[in-house]
């Protein structure tokens, strides 16, 4: 199994999850929101991705970003997206927001689509990696080097006898959720 996978105690993940406020019913609200990305139109579909993700930008950020969203959607959705895809929303973000924001960008991709992986530096810890500053020289390459390992790690260890019992022992503990089936990538959660 991948290293994000065999790295993490089973028992007490999921006991975190359980036992805190609500966060995979959240995130799967999140997921279903995705589907219609109109709906971040409204206050409260964003105040719910904002309290999730912890965004703490203005009014005149998230309007760019959840436009950036709803016109990405469609190409996003239709098929697994790549590190190519990543790439496209980062640098759109970015003529956007006048921001490197590889976390954000990849938030948006995985909200579009459930198959993506997020950057942010608890899973690049995770993967003994850390998020390289967007001043940092080769910026770009650097997190498109990263996305691209997160993303691999991530289907090794979905894919991996250790993912196979982690996807049980999850469906177990959580199966029970309305819309739970539009999780689909448990190193995500």
């Amino acid at each position: 199994g991948g290293p994000m996978i065999e790295g993490i105690n089973q028992e007490h993940a999921l006991k975190a999850l359980q036992t805190t406020r609500n966060p995979v019913e959240r995130y799967i609200r999140l997921q279903v929101l995705g589907m219609d990305p109109t709906q971040f139109r409204k206050a409260d579909a964003r105040r719910q991705f904002n309290a999730f993700y912890r965004v703490r930008r203005g009014p005149s950020w998230q309007d760019r970003f959840f436009g950036l969203l709803e016109n990405e959607s469609a190409a996003l959705s239709a098929s697994p997206p790549t590190s190519s895809d990543f790439l496209r929303v980062l640098d759109k973000l970015f003529e956007l927001t006048g921001r490197w924001e590889a976390s954000f960008a990849s938030k948006l991709v995985a909200t579009a689509n459930g198959m993506a992986p997020v950057i942010d530096s608890i899973v690049a810890k995770n993967i003994g990696r850390r998020v390289p500053l967007s001043s940092e020289k080769g910026y770009r390459a650097n997190i498109h080097e990263l996305y691209d390992e997160i993303s691999r790690v991530l289907s090794a260890g979905v894919a991996s006898p250790r993912g196979h019992e982690w996807t049980e022992r999850f469906d177990a503990a959580f199966g029970h959720l309305p819309n739970i089936e539009v999780v689909v990538a448990l190193g995500r959660i």
